[in-house]
């Protein structure tokens, strides 16, 4: 199934999924700290936070925000 931008449900997940991949190998290899991770999540989610209608449509963006704050939300109880 496509998005209305033209990328595909299953190329935003293979997507999400390389990405937290690639998080966790960084964090494993010592060259990025929690810290770090939550920098650039936070930053993520501040872009998406900020678009405005495009390409992509504002609950577009909506919707990529809310999935990387839950991400953030799950590190933090990770931790705990």
């Amino acid at each position: 199934m496509s998005a209305e931008g033209g990328i595909s449900t299953g190329a935003a997940l293979a997507a999400l999924a390389i990405c937290e991949s690639l998080l966790i190998a960084l964090i494993e290899a010592g060259l990025l700290d929690e810290a770090e991770r939550e920098e650039i999540l936070e930053a993520a989610l501040e872009a998406h936070r900020a678009s405005p209608a495009g390409r992509y449509s504002k609950s577009d963006h909506d919707e990529a925000a809310e999935i990387i704050r839950r991400m953030l939300v799950r590190s933090d109880s990770t931790r705990s």
